[in-house]
């Protein structure tokens, strides 16, 4: 009587290949049905927008006694990487002194989010912006390093 050994071979190989796959599973692990452990991977940062060139909108003082709100305003960026500079204007009405001129701004650009420091007559070292850019609008937020707020204020640029 002859025995067939193959059926039995196949069944121990098949076996260890699934074996060796579930080892290789748990060695992975998940944590949940995200997140898989043990495998490392970077995520790709969202790409900078766009925000080179000329902007023009309002800007709102936070010294709503004194100042008027709803000033002109206008913005030039300069763009390179994700460092940007640039010019930031509000024109003042009204006695007091609310608005500003081609303030310089320097900061950076990580996707939508814009940040940076602004120096200027109203605004002195340490003055910072930051804000977002949506689309073809770019909204910011003046911090005045002296505290006075009527140079805070914000922004609201478009194209």
């Amino acid at each position: 009587m002859s025995t067939d050994r193959r059926p039995a071979s196949l069944l121990a190989r098949s076996l260890g290949a699934l074996t060796a796959a579930a080892l290789v599973a748990v060695g992975i692990g998940c944590t949940d049905s995200n997140n898989i452990v043990g495998v490392s991977r970077t995520p790709t940062p969202p790409p900078a927008a766009n925000i080179a060139g000329s902007w023009t909108g309002t800007y709102d003082p936070n010294d709503e006694f004194n100042c008027e709100q709803g000033l002109s305003a206008q913005a030039s960026f300069t763009v390179d990487g994700s460092n940007v500079v640039g010019t930031l204007s509000a024109t003042a009405l009204g006695p007091y002194d609310c608005g500003f001129q081609s303030d310089r701004f320097q900061g950076t650009i990580q996707g939508s989010a814009i940040a940076g420091n602004i120096a200027g007559v109203n605004y002195p070292a340490g003055s910072t912006v930051s804000g977002y850019v949506s689309g073809d609008a770019i909204e910011l937020s003046f911090t005045n390093a002296n505290g006075f707020s009527s140079s805070g204020g914000r922004m609201h640029l478009h194209r």
